[in-house]
């Protein structure tokens, strides 16, 4: 069941929000930036999967004429915490990565900054990939350390 004054082929993406639309173009801009045909197809299907499922949202709301306008307190509080722990992740995230980048550029380390890169690169083995020549410093500098406890 569509809207009044919609009708099956008529352009879906005009309805969705915003939150949708970017989440369209996150998806597309992912897949063409490696540009083969085969993740053109999957950008595609990506787009009707997502246009289609926004079809069944509509259909759905307008089943539940009953259902209020505004979302309940709870929904709102969860929604609220997620997106405040999505955007500690991702400031956390951009901490570390601006960390490791100036103690990749460095010299040489204090014992303090060793034991943060040593830390972050431990506790987010991702970031061994991006940074892999400061791990390979600190895996030097642990085991020097550790050499030096054993003599």
């Amino acid at each position: 069941m569509l809207e009044p004054g919609l009708h099956p082929g008529d352009d879906m993406q005009s309805l969705m929000p915003p939150e949708v639309m970017s989440l369209l173009q996150v998806g597309e801009g992912r897949f063409l930036q490696n540009g083969s045909q085969h993740e053109d197809d999957d950008a595609g299907l990506f787009q009707e999967v997502v246009t289609e499922i926004f079809q069944m949202l509509l259909e759905e709301e307008q089943q539940e004429p009953n259902k209020e306008a505004a979302p309940s307190w709870p929904s709102m509080r969860w929604a609220s915490i997620s997106v405040h722990l999505l955007q500690w992740k991702f400031r956390t995230t951009l901490l570390e990565g601006r960390c490791l980048l100036s103690h990749s550029k460095a010299e040489s380390l204090t014992f303090e900054e060793e034991q943060t890169a040593e830390y972050i690169l431990l506790s987010s083995p991702a970031w061994v990939c991006e940074f892999p020549g400061l791990a390979k410093r600190c895996s030097r500098l642990i085991a020097q350390r550790l050499s030096s406890l054993g003599a």
